[in-house]
């Protein structure tokens, strides 16, 4: 058990360190000699945790999307609750990913740099969040379900709906005159549009205007 012990230690030192070490580094330049420095070990005791520095950061982005995916099941009421107050589901989900990005706000801007360098198709295609899309989808499935609809190309307007709040996050993460009430208002009268879009049936309040910051 002590060693299980120290080698979850290692691994979250590794980690911890690679953090460190990649924030503000375009494309994450930084060597694995360099990380496995800053954690405190040997360059070898590296490649016995990660088969490479893209596994290592794979796994921060699993870590990540478990933890978003955990803070928006959170904020997500029961079925009832979201049907009689959707304009409240919006605002609690919204809130959610604005703090929860924020606090991983360098995890961030390594996955996007990342992803950037790489010239990666896939994670322009689907995101850094496959995970939080798959619950969206069935969130957005059970809602129309209850209202005897059927939801078409769900995913394709989950993704919508992602991009749009992702581009309007990355404003308020990294343009200081983007407030947090701001950037909220804007989700929350630009969701609730799309989400009246989306399912007609699903009644609606109408939002607020948004503040000018």
């Amino acid at each position: 058990m002590r060693r299980q012990q120290q080698k979850a230690r290692t691994r979250a030192a590794l980690k911890q360190a690679a953090l460190q070490c990649l924030v503000g580094e375009a494309g994450g330049a930084s060597p694995v000699s360099r990380i496995a420095r800053e954690a405190g070990v040997a360059t070898g005791t590296f490649y016995v945790h990660f088969a490479s520095k893209d596994a290592l950061v794979s796994e921060l982005l699993d870590d990540f999307n478990a933890a978003f995916s955990a803070r928006l099941l959170k904020a997500w009421p029961g079925q009832a609750e979201a049907l009689r107050d959707p304009e409240g589901l919006i605002e609690r989900l919204a809130g959610s990913c604005l703090d929860f990005w924020l606090e991983q706000r360098s995890l961030l801007e390594v996955f996007l740099r990342h992803a950037a360098a790489r010239g990666d198709l896939t994670a322009l295609r689907e995101g850094i969040s496959p995970p939080v899309a798959d619950f969206l989808c069935a969130g957005l499935e059970g809602l129309a379900a209850a209202l005897g609809q059927r939801l078409e190309h769900s995913r394709l307007l989950v993704h919508g709906l992602l991009g749009m709040w992702t581009r309007i996050g990355l404003h308020y993460l990294f343009a200081e005159q983007v407030s947090r009430e701001a950037a909220l208002a804007c989700l929350r009268r630009l969701s609730l549009g799309a989400v009246q879009g989306i399912l007609p049936g699903l009644p609606l309040t109408s939002p607020g205007e948004i503040d000018a910051h």
